[in-house]
């Protein structure tokens, strides 16, 4: 072999050497960002501001779910890009509720986002790691899918991180829960905090952070298959911001991928652990209070608390912003709300005219669980007398019920009647209702006096004229 062929073999020999050296260190070597054709996760949810926690007004869903408004805006951008979209169920409900009466555009809306087969966040987006196990409630995913009628196997909580505790995830799979979105500070596998965090100082209402840069910070921050999430509080996020960002963050061939949410397992625990607030701990003192009078008048204590439970998810939205210590004071201070549910209704006045009657007091229940309350009804004055003043009755869910109460009229005149409702423990239930009644007892004698001398003045005139008519034809 010649000297020429020899170092052709060495250089062809060198030349594969360099080569799959170089596959190596490439192969060994993580990439740093998402390169073209990469995939990145994108969470999208679509939830409604806290308020007061119960259903939606039709006039907010039909602004909300406008081409302009923050679903709609939403909605188009997680079909768009095949994103992954987490839906308050609240919202959902909120429309279930009106039947027939929806407006087309709230039902083309919720047509359109059924075919993205949404995640199911329970009601409100609701934490159930701020909510402590000391309540009789134990507030659990059945409950939750009962508040807006979804099956809870469905649900997937999103803990906010305002309240954690190494028992939280053991605590959630007693819950009945089973899938969640977390973040990678907390859990391995989690979403990608810090390029969340980039995001949501982009989409902030007022932001000035310039989009493209704040899409290349993202793309940097993100290795292959990473997901991110726009902010669950919906008043933290510009959606045309939003759409904006995502728009310019999946170019370059980045698309878009779907976030699968992490299974509950008893054997994850928590990084960090993050004590409840002294406030929140006395809200659900509060709340453990309203439970021990309710099961007084009900054996379905979660069924009856289900619009106080709404409104403590409206409570815990707050945590951890300026408004929570007003929206716990508002909260415990409610103290119509069991009344608003359960109350008397009477005619604005009654006339007796007789001695003796019976007067009909009605017992509305809005909840959806039968109580059985006790009913107090008293004279504010001695013109009549009430024979039986409590009577026990139980009213069914969404119903009323009529009780008859015995009174003797002692004289005529005007009075008052005032019914009040109480537990079992005599405890009243909101406030006492007062309604004026009459009383005519004589009427009755009056009206046989006058029959009575009606007819005898008819037979005398009858008797005189015909005693006139024979003298008449006699004479």
């Amino acid at each position: 072999m010649s000297w020429g062929l020899k170092l052709r073999g060495a250089a062809r020999r060198l030349v594969g050497v360099s080569l799959a050296l170089t596959a190596v260190l490439i192969t060994l070597t993580p990439p740093a960002t998402a390169a073209p054709g990469g995939q990145i996760g994108v969470l999208v949810p679509i939830v409604a501001d806290a308020t007061d926690g119960q259903l939606i007004p039709v006039e907010q869903l039909e602004a909300n779910v406008a081409p302009d408004g923050r679903w709609g805006v939403l909605l188009r951008l997680a079909a768009s890009h095949h994103l992954t979209a987490a839906v308050d169920t609240r919202i959902l409900a909120s429309i279930d509720a009106l039947g027939n009466d929806v407006p087309t555009a709230v039902a083309t809306w919720r047509n359109s986002l059924d075919p993205l087969h949404p995640l199911l966040l329970p009601w409100g987006n609701a934490d159930p790691w701020a909510y402590s196990t000391w309540a009789t409630n134990p507030f659990t995913a059945a409950q939750f899918g009962a508040l807006a009628g979804v099956d809870p196997s469905l649900l997937v909580i999103w803990p906010s991180g305002k309240v954690v505790d190494n028992s939280s995830v053991v605590m959630s799979q007693n819950r009945g829960f089973t899938r969640m979105i977390v973040f990678d500070d907390q859990f391995t596998g989690g979403l990608n905090r810090t390029a969340s965090t980039v995001l949501a100082d982009a989409v902030t209402p007022g932001s000035t952070v310039d989009i493209q840069r704040a899409a290349r910070d993202i793309r940097a921050l993100v290795a292959g298959g990473d997901s991110i999430a726009l902010p669950a509080d919906p008043t933290q996020v510009d959606p045309d911001r939003a759409s904006s960002i995502i728009s310019a963050l999946l170019t370059q061939g980045t698309r878009g991928g779907t976030v699968p949410p992490k299974m509950v397992l008893s054997s994850l625990t928590p990084r960090n652990e993050i004590a409840a607030p002294d406030r929140l701990v006395e809200v659900m003192n509060a709340y453990a209070v309203d439970e021990g009078r309710v099961g007084r008048i009900t054996d379905d204590v979660p069924t009856f608390m289900m619009n106080r439970l709404r409104a403590l998810t409206a409570v815990t939205a707050q945590l951890g912003k300026s408004g929570f210590n007003a929206a716990a004071s508002e909260f415990e201070s409610d103290s119509t709300w069991m009344s608003d549910l359960v109350s008397i209704s009477l005619a604005t006045e009654y006339t007796v005219l007789s001695n003796t009657a019976e007067i009909p007091v009605t017992v509305s229940n809005e909840s959806s669980a039968a109580v059985t309350v006790t009913v107090s009804v008293r004279s504010t004055s001695a013109i009549v007398q009430v024979a039986e003043p409590r009577q026990t009755i139980t009213i069914e869910p969404k119903s009323n019920s009529r009780i008859m109460v015995p009174m003797t009229a002692i004289a005529n005149g005007r009075t008052t009647l005032v019914a009040q409702l109480f537990d079992s423990n005599t405890t009243t239930i909101g406030s006492a209702v007062a309604f004026p009644i009459e009383v005519q007892a004589q009427w009755e004698i009056v009206t046989v006096i006058v029959f009575f001398g009606s007819v005898s003045i008819i037979m005398t005139i009858g008797i005189i004229r015909t005693i006139r008519r024979r003298r008449a034809a006699a004479a």
